[in-house]
């Protein structure tokens, strides 16, 4: 995996993955907001899919002394190949799976 950030309004990024199957895959955008620990909202492209542009929000508000996540991607309509409900679910089991192994007992 390569990751390049530039987590400030304006910034850029761009991250390289392989899934499962070993296939490369490279998403790239710009940061519209980056509030610290609040909100963080960027576009989405994949670089197989230039000019299929779409938006992520992050916000993560403190809950009885955990973090409660909304996490929204809009613009997605129709034209992208990806299947971006089941990639986010699998984001997400991974992210809940890495933050389990690091609970306080």
């Amino acid at each position: 995996m390569r990751a390049e950030l530039d987590v400030r309004p304006g910034g850029r990024f761009e991250i390289t993955f392989m899934d499962a199957d070993g296939t490369e895959h490279t998403c790239y955008g710009v940061y519209a907001e980056a509030q610290r620990c609040n909100k963080l909202s960027f576009t989405w492209t994949w670089k197989s899919e230039p000019g299929v542009e779409s938006l992520v929000t992050l916000l993560l508000t403190p809950v009885n002394h955990l973090t409660k996540m909304v996490f929204e991607h809009a613009h997605v309509g129709n034209a992208s190949k990806h299947n971006y409900l089941v990639g986010w679910q699998t984001t997400f089991a991974k992210l809940e799976q890495a933050l389990n192994k690091n609970e306080v007992p």
